[in-house]
């Protein structure tokens, strides 16, 4: 109980540190003027029309629309908050941060010039497309960018290390600096944590070829462990088990968590928002797939810790050993898929300079925090 409130201290504090002004309003960024908060504190800020919109519970649920008389024959419907808390009440490895507009001032079904011009000669199906892709009638429009970050310090790399795990500006807005602003606001959750350095790797769709297909080998496991299950009562919970976990569930934290429909809705959502068109606009592109941004909410959702016991560091991953540093295997880093890679992300690797990263291999072999995987990774030293 005493690590977790001393964890939740630390990182409470440092998350109002890197996103409140000195007023105490959230923190205005400089470039994009959007605002900076986790995505919890967003959902709560706007739960009731996330609610509304999506038909799903955003938390609001547990509060209710009361019927507002306004005049005879006329009603708006206003939402009374509940007794469940939706802002972050504990952390575990991984927090979302979000840069939001916050403006209430905004017709939501207003749209950018250039959209309102497309919508003009599209048809009803492809209009709501894009008023569901660019107009605060969905919530979630009003997030312009989000960045996913991960405590990765482990017991063969001791020295406190955050990772950027997913950093991504919106395609369906016309802002500006988004992502600029997160990497400030990374540099500053992690200096306000006390890290010495931050992380990352440099996403790409080859650095991961040349490796056997994981999910046919998670399949090959799950048909081995069904073979070797034993009597089919072995895993009945008896009544008096399944009374303490009712108690369990009774005892804990009156937290709002999203359920699998809002997860797949958030997950759908901000992977959408990392699309990207090629240069000819022909073609539509992801650098990430959605099930790693699905797993990211997941983990921040749920505090989840990459340890069972909280109050033991994390082991880290494997290292990974180069062969032959002057003529590595192709799966190796400095390889060619690895090559093929950074080529092919080259760009975004001088943004990252740009804040002060440095490619660093000792990160990817002797660091423990990155798989076997040689994507292009980078470090900025605090």
């Amino acid at each position: 109980m005493g690590h977790n409130m001393s964890r939740h201290m630390v990182y409470a504090k440092a998350i109002a540190g890197a996103t409140y002004g000195e007023d105490g309003e959230y923190r205005v960024m400089e470039k994009s003027g959007l605002s900076a908060m986790t995505l919890r504190d967003f959902i709560s800020a706007w739960s009731g029309e996330l609610t509304g919109y999506y038909g799903e519970d955003f938390g609001s649920t547990y509060g209710g629309l009361r019927e507002l008389s306004l005049c005879p024959g006329s009603y708006e419907h206003v939402y009374e908050p509940g007794d469940k808390t939706i802002n972050d009440t504990e952390f575990g490895d991984t927090v979302v941060f979000v840069l939001a507009d916050l403006a209430t001032n905004i017709d939501p079904t207003c749209v950018p010039p250039h959209i309102r011009k497309k919508m003009k000669r599209a048809g009803r199906l492809r209009r709501n497309k894009l008023r569901n892709q660019w107009a605060y009638e969905n919530p979630l429009n009003r997030i312009h960018g989000f960045l996913i970050m991960k405590e990765v310090t482990n017991s063969q790399h001791k020295q406190k290390t955050m990772c950027i795990d997913t950093i991504c500006s919106t395609y369906f807005t016309d802002k500006r600096g988004i992502g600029s602003d997160l990497m400030v606001l990374a540099k500053d959750f992690s200096m306000e944590l006390g890290a010495h350095d931050i992380v990352l790797e440099v996403a790409n769709e080859f650095s991961a070829k040349g490796f056997p297909d994981e999910v046919d080998e998670m399949n090959e496991d799950s048909e081995e462990d069904t073979d070797e299950e034993s009597d089919d009562d072995s895993d009945e919970e008896t009544e008096e088990e399944m009374d303490e976990d009712s108690d369990e569930e009774m005892d804990e934290d009156e937290t709002w968590t999203p359920d699998d429909d809002v997860m797949s809705i958030l997950g759908d959502s901000l992977w959408k928002k990392c699309m990207r068109k090629s240069a000819d606009g022909r073609n539509v592109y992801y650098n990430l797939d959605e099930e790693y941004i699905e797993a990211g909410l997941w983990n921040y959702f749920h505090c989840a810790h990459e340890t069972e016991d909280e109050n033991e560091m994390w082991s880290g991953t494997q290292k990974n050993t180069v062969s032959d540093k002057n003529d590595p295997k192709e799966t190796e880093y400095g390889g060619y898929w690895y090559r093929k890679g950074k080529s092919s992300q080259s760009k975004l690797m001088k943004f990252y300079e740009m804040f002060g990263f440095k490619e660093d291999p000792e990160v990817h072999t002797d660091w423990c925090v990155f798989s076997e995987i040689p994507y292009p990774s980078m470090r900025l030293s605090l």
